[in-house]
C-alpha cells in the first residue's frame, strides 16, 4: 500500500469518527442540550468499571476484544487497555478501529484506543467465569447440605451427576 494510499484511508476513518461524533452533538443539540447540561456530562463521565461499559456498547462481533481486554488506564480522552497473548488474535485493525469508533460515540467526543499484549487478569470474561465457578461450587455445597438430598444418598445409595447439577440463577 502506498503511503498515499494509508493517508487516504486514515482520513476516511478519522473522517467517520468525526462523523459520528457530529450526529450525537446534533442529536443532543435538537433536544436542546448543550456541554453545560447535566445529561451531557453523565454522558461523558467513566465510572472506571470496564465490564459495565463493554456491557453497555454495541459491539458485535468486536465485543469478543473488549471483554478479552482489561482495563489500564482512561484519562485526557485515552482509554489504555491489555489483552493476554492468547487472544492477540483479536488484535486487527479492524476490531479495534470498530471498538475505538465505539467508544468515541458513547462519550461523545474522540477516544484513542491503546492495545498492550500485557495479559488480563481481570477482564470481563474472566470476572464472569470466576463468578460463574464460585455460583456453581456454591450450589453444589448446599446441595451436599440439603436434608433430602442426604436422605437420599444414605438411604437409596444415590449418586449426584457432577453434569445434573446447575444453579438457580444465571450470570
Amino acid at each position: 500500500m502506498s503511503n498515499e494510499t494509508a493517508k487516504y484511508i486514515n482520513s476516511r476513518r478519522r473522517h467517520k469518527n468525526d462523523v459520528a461524533i457530529a450526529r450525537q452533538v446534533k442529536i443532543a443539540k435538537a433536544h436542546g442540550l448543550t456541554n453545560k447540561d447535566k445529561a451531557i456530562k453523565e454522558t461523558l463521565s467513566f465510572n472506571g468499571n470496564w465490564r459495565e461499559l463493554v456491557d453497555q456498547l454495541k459491539l458485535g462481533l468486536v465485543k469478543a476484544l473488549a471483554q478479552q481486554s482489561e482495563l489500564v488506564s482512561f484519562k485526557d480522552n485515552e482509554m489504555i487497555l491489555s489483552i493476554a497473548d492468547e487472544h492477540k488474535h483479536l488484535l486487527n485493525e479492524t476490531y479495534q478501529k470498530k471498538l475505538e469508533l465505539s467508544l468515541s460515540e458513547h462519550f461523545n467526543q474522540r477516544i484513542k484506543l491503546v492495545i498492550l499484549q500485557k495479559g488480563a487478569n481481570n477482564s470481563p470474561l474472566k470476572q464472569k467465569q470466576e463468578e460463574r465457578s464460585t455460583l456453581m461450587k456454591d450450589t453444589e455445597e448446599a446441595m451436599l447440605q440439603d436434608q433430602f438430598v442426604q436422605s437420599l444418598l444414605t438411604e437409596f445409595n444415590a449418586e449426584i451427576i457432577p453434569s445434573s447439577i446447575k444453579p438457580n440463577q444465571s450470570l
